[in-house]
């Protein structure tokens, strides 16, 4: 083989290795500036998942708040037409009307991260297993207050229907006397103290998995 040959060969074979390592060079900085991205994408769920569980955490607590001074106020009425205590006209007009708070979870981050995929940008894996463990609970107790709303919304038909029967006019729930004489009106408040026991406890139950993830979310900086 002449100089010339061998000299036309290795200047191929330079040709082909500067190819292959430019082709490994623009590879490398593709996967790079990707997975920058990824990251990024990732910070930007986290940092909103963060303040979603804050806000959520607070609104949990309101609820279990109001529906626990709920639930206490339908026992202590209970406990009054069942002569077990005695009560003023004005402070049995207050027990009676009984609200219930209206709890709406803000988790549109974590819906995002599950129904868009992006879940799967998350490394930590006690993160992802934390916000499908939330997100379980978090339907669970929204079916158990479907079923508690629909039950007390019953009961307050069926307390109103009670006073009515009793024929005693527009001051009925001043009489406690005349309230005294209704098992039916009994039977809702107890039953309603019960329904909103139901609410709280179901309230209740997303806060240890939402603390959990939340706490993951703090050791992570967030």
């Amino acid at each position: 083989m002449s100089a010339d040959t061998r000299t036309i060969r290795l200047g191929a074979v330079r040709e082909v290795l500067i190819i292959v390592l430019g082709v490994l060079i623009a590879l490398g900085a593709e996967s790079v500036w990707s997975s920058r991205q990824d990251r990024e994408r990732e910070r930007d769920h986290l940092a909103a998942l963060a303040a979603d569980l804050d806000e959520t955490e607070s609104r949990l607590n309101v609820a279990i708040r109001d529906d626990s001074v709920s639930s206490e106020r339908a026992r202590h009425m209970w406990r009054i037409l069942s002569g077990l205590r005695d009560a003023s006209p004005d402070s049995l007009w207050a027990l009676g009307a009984i609200n219930y708070s209206e709890y709406s979870p803000q988790l549109t981050a974590l819906d995002v991260l599950i129904e868009t995929g992006e879940i799967a940008l998350v490394r930590s894996s006690e993160v992802r297993s934390g916000i499908v463990r939330l997100r379980a609970q978090v339907e669970s107790t929204a079916k158990w207050l479907d079923r508690t709303e629909t039950l007390v919304f019953t009961v307050v038909k069926d307390q109103a229907l009670a006073v009515e029967e009793l024929e005693v006019g527009p001051d009925a729930w001043r009489d406690i006397a005349a309230l005294r004489q209704s098992p039916q009106l009994r039977a809702a408040y107890n039953l309603q103290a019960v329904a909103t026991r139901n609410r709280v406890a179901a309230l209740r139950a997303v806060l240890p998995p939402l603390q959990t993830l939340r706490q993951r979310l703090r050791d992570l900086g967030y």
